[in-house]
Parts: structure tokens; C-alpha cells; sequence
């Protein structure tokens, strides 16, 4: 399983907690990712997550993106989820964004 943009790590942790021990983050912001080992999160890597994706030789049961496409420029957006889409199942939630009421 795979966090990108886990800021401080909280899902990871919890993840980790959970018995998924190969649960890795990912974050750009160092400080975050720096204070996310402090309290005790592993497995995690500071690189921005397009270059991760390109970059992985992982394959991941899922995928989880929370509050992080709003951060990234329109225009890269579709590659985003290119990289994303082919790898495994994900979750994109947005801050703010309505439901729509249809399941």
C-alpha cells in the first residue's frame, strides 16, 4: 500500500499499526516526512510522487492520495493519473468536494 503526499504520515502509521508492514509513504515536504520518522512511520521517501510513480519498481495492493491532487498544476493532472490508474486501485479524496448522492 502506498501514501502519496502522507504529509506527516498519518495513514501510513496506521496502516503500519494495522499489520501492513510494506506500507509506504510518500511526501515532498521534508520537514513533514522528517517529523513522520521522529514518530516512528517507516518506510517513507521524500520525492515528489510523479517522480516516484515513474520511478517504481513496486507494485501496490492500493493507493491512497489523500488531499493532494488540488496541489498538484492542472496541467499535470492527467499524467498524474496515468500513473496512477494502471498501477492498482486508489482513493483521491478532495478537500471540500460534495457528494453527489449516487453510489
Amino acid at each position: 500500500m502506498l501514501g502519496l503526499g502522507c504529509g506527516y504520515g498519518e495513514f501510513v502509521y496506521f496502516l503500519q499499526r494495522e499489520g501492513y508492514a510494506g506500507a509506504m509513504g510518500v511526501d515532498c515536504n521534508a520537514q513533514e516526512v522528517e517529523v513522520a520518522r521522529e514518530l516512528g512511520v517507516t518506510n517513507l521517501h521524500c520525492v515528489e510522487a510523479h517522480e516516484f510513480l515513474r520511478g517504481s519498481l513496486h507494485e501496490f495492493d492500493f493507493i491512497s492520495a489523500i488531499d493532494v491532487l488540488e496541489h498538484i498544476p492542472k496541467s499535470e493532472v492527467p499524467e498524474f493519473l496515468d500513473l496512477v490508474r494502471p498501477t492498482a486501485p486508489w482513493t483521491i479524496p478532495l478537500p471540500g468536494a460534495q457528494p453527489t448522492g449516487i453510489l
